[in-house]
């Protein structure tokens, strides 16, 4: 069966990094907006017990508000980001997607299989990649230097004719 698109993604370090600030930005905000709604209310409960003459209990709390932070701005800028996988020898996975006139057919060392249009919840991109959400916190990397068969823009167009009204973002 003939397919129309190609892709090779490497799930490298830049992969997983670029996935988690799309996703931490654009599909689940709670987690670092938490944590920075959280760490700001630490650091003005610590400010507030200082001011107040305390010194231990407003260190305690800073510290633990400065850290919840730290943890937010992590995730929004995707340094707090899932373990790099690799494939026992330090080399990452390498992962093949082919997009069929019915599906998409993804396959690497660790998985593959078949996605049918229909089951892709959410389609976004970045300059550099774009991901394919099959589940809420899961999603298909499809890196756009690594396609071997058409081109960026070409994709876009037919996953926005495949996918259901609203996928596309």
């Amino acid at each position: 069966m003939e397919y129309y698109f190609e892709a090779i993604t490497t799930y490298d370090k830049e992969a997983v990094r670029h996935y988690t600030t799309y996703h931490y930005r654009h599909v689940d905000r709670r987690g670092p907006l938490a944590y920075l709604v959280l760490g700001g209310l630490f650091v003005c409960l610590a400010a507030w017990r200082f001011w107040m003459g305390e010194r231990l209990l407003p260190t305690v709390l800073g510290t633990f508000g400065l850290g919840l932070l730290l943890a937010g701005i992590r995730m929004l800028s995707g340094r707090a980001s899932i373990k790099v996988p690799d494939l026992g020898d330090g080399r990452p996975p390498v992962n093949r997607q082919r997009f069929f006139e019915d599906r998409l057919e993804h396959a690497g060392a660790q998985a593959q299989g078949y996605y049918e249009y229909r089951q892709i919840s959410r389609v976004g991109e970045d300059e550099g990649y774009f991901y394919l959400y099959i589940g809420k916190n899961q999603a298909l990397v499809v890196q756009k230097s690594g396609m071997t068969l058409g081109a960026p823009a070409q994709l876009r167009e037919f996953l926005r004719q495949k996918t259901r009204p609203g996928v596309m973002e």
